[in-house]
């Protein structure tokens, strides 16, 4: 149960810093987590897991464009998102029943977000309000109004107990207003994407992500705004031991993540070089900010 804790303090440290709680509290919280997972079994692993793998779903679909302008050749952007997923309220508690007592109706366990009070033999959650995460992109214009789509986030290690996390993912958006008769300046561009990705945290998580979304934008000088919608889900494997022995136990989650509907904006701060911030609304929200340095040679059309 170590890698869970360890794993878990990598949210609960960025966590701390949006919500202004001191760094030496990240001791405790480390214990406490440790203890809490220990306590879980059965089913209950599921039901307090869950909002993770919806939420860490929702993280990793964030952020996949920023306008639905296809780059020509030899057009490229490069750049990072960060993004910060709150925790609804209905996420923060699963209905279970009683184990130490002979109530037959329900009682609000803490998920791994959840309250710090634990209730009958349940463990206490975490009180974390949200989820941040990151994650270095880069699109370059392929012909036939095709982009490739990558993203990445370097390994890393900090420490014995948190182990190593690698983010990879590759995908293709297409034009769709090419096919449009005639070019009509006042009409907005689209185009579509796909994205698949996967996530791992060694010895510990294996999850893959998928994303199909339609998008729309209209640019002024300086200015794109931008909306969409997208279909996603995501699958992840969760790798643990009992008190850290015997052997391992492995649980798939599903993330809750279907349709959702996000809308931003992208600003051209200096020549190349802009700063987008965007909103979606699904299952979970998101609150997305990124930077980025976009080139498209003058005078070259998408081909």
């Amino acid at each position: 149960m170590r890698n869970v804790y360890g794993f878990l303090s990598v949210v609960i440290l960025v966590s701390l810093i949006f919500t202004n709680t001191s760094f030496g509290q990240v001791d405790s919280a480390q214990s406490v987590l440790q203890e809490y997972i220990e306590q879980i079994v059965g089913d209950n692993v599921e039901n307090y897991m869950q909002p993770f793998a919806t939420a860490l779903g929702t993280a990793v679909n964030t952020g996949l464009y920023h306008t639905a302008k296809i780059h020509g050749i030899p057009g490229f952007d490069v750049g990072v998102s960060v993004m910060f997923i709150p925790i609804p309220d209905e996420a923060l508690t699963y209905k279970a029943p009683y184990l130490l007592s002979t109530r037959t109706d329900s009682l609000d366990a803490s998920t791994v977000f959840g309250p710090t009070n634990s209730i009958d033999a349940y463990p206490a959650g975490l009180d974390i309000g949200g989820v941040p995460f990151g994650v270095l992109h880069f699109s370059v214009g392929l012909p036939m109004g095709t982009e490739l789509n990558l993203r990445y986030l370097p390994s890393f290690e900090t420490n014995d107990d948190i182990p190593k996390i690698d983010l990879l993912g590759f995908g293709l958006s297409h034009s769709l207003d090419q096919y449009f008769p005639a070019p009509i300046p006042l009409l907005p561009q689209l185009s579509v994407g796909f994205m698949y990705q996967t996530f791992s945290v060694e010895n510990l998580i294996e999850s893959t992500h998928t994303a199909f979304n339609l998008r729309l934008s209209k640019s002024v000088p300086m200015l794109t705004v931008y909306v969409g919608t997208q279909f996603e889900s995501s699958k992840m494997d969760l790798t643990y031991k009992v008190g850290g022995l015997g052997n391992d136990i492995i649980v798939k989650l599903e993330g809750e993540n279907g349709v959702r509907f996000m809308g931003g904006f992208r600003f051209t701060v200096f020549p190349l070089l802009g700063i987008n911030a965007e909103f979606s609304k699904g299952e979970y929200s998101s609150i997305n900010i990124g930077l980025n340095f976009s080139f498209d040679p003058p005078g070259i059309p998408v081909i």
